[in-house]
């Protein structure tokens, strides 16, 4: 019998696939096309520029309407190592938030899941006072509205220490003697500085990682960078991937501790 956890998954894998494809043919066009300039040319020079401009909405007359905000950009030879960087980082972390997204939906799709053919864990959670079986639909707005207000997700990670001694187990004595839990609130925090705050290091991300294992955490796996728009969290292509590694092994954690504590089978296998 096909394990019932196994579709939200197996979905997560799916459109995870997508994002980290996108993100695989952009980097190898951009590095492409920077390795080729840095053979062809050999003196520092204007490589291509774009200048910001405005029209009023409210002119209807006839004349001149378009205006120069007296912005512009430029990127030159001897910048183009540095800038490339720096754009592929704006695009790792732009899609590390995307992943975020995903992971986001995975997490309240297993519990759901979970929770419509368990419904007993609803009572062990307090979520409910007597066991109740809810449609899908309802469950999952049930489960979004529990599980997922709180802040950096962190009521889900509860809730699996809750019901899962397997995953208490392993949440830190894993593969990589990471504390995963305390990693996924690092991802967190960060995702919300890279929306919110666009990727500049903001006074409240500083605060975070004045705790001694969440700023060892940003250390390993991330970096920061001084640009134009400030410090901001800055991600090289090794670093990217590695997150993103570690963002999925997650995902089959949550799967394998939810189904072993539920006498569900934890292979993975793809299901259509």
């Amino acid at each position: 019998m096909t394990n019932l956890l196994l579709h939200s998954l197996n979905k997560y894998y799916k459109e995870m696939m997508a994002l980290e494809g996108k993100i695989f043919v952009l980097n190898g066009f951009v590095k492409n096309f920077r390795d080729d300039l840095k053979k062809r040319e050999t003196l520092d020079r204007e490589l291509m520029g774009a200048i910001s401009t405005f029209r009023d909405l409210s002119k209807i007359t006839k004349g001149n309407n378009l205006y120069n905000t007296g912005y512009g950009y430029s990127l030159r030879t001897s910048v183009l190592e540095s800038e490339i960087e720096i754009i592929l980082s704006k695009e790792y972390c732009l899609t590390l938030s995307q992943a975020y997204e995903i992971f986001e939906t995975y997490l309240a799709d297993i519990f759901t899941e979970l929770f419509f053919n368990f419904p007993e864990h609803l009572v062990a959670l307090k979520l409910l006072e007597t066991k109740l079986h809810l449609p899908r639909k309802s469950l999952k707005d049930f489960v979004k509205e529990k599980l997922g207000r709180q802040k950096n997700n962190r009521k889900y990670i509860n809730s699996l220490r809750k019901l899962s001694p397997h995953f208490v187990e392993f949440d830190t004595k894993n593969i990589y003697k990471l504390n995963i839990s305390a990693w996924f609130d690092l991802v967190s925090e960060l995702r919300h500085n890279i929306i919110h705050n666009r990727q500049v290091v903001s006074d409240k991300l500083l605060e975070f990682l004045k705790d001694k294992e969440r700023a060892k955490l940003f250390k390993e796996f991330f970096e920061r960078k001084t640009t134009s728009d400030g410090v901001v969290i800055f991600l090289t292509s090794e670093k990217f991937n590695i997150v993103l590694d570690r963002l999925n092994e997650f995902a089959y954690f949550i799967f394998k501790s939810l189904s072993i504590d539920n006498n569900l089978d934890p292979t993975y296998r793809l299901t259509r």
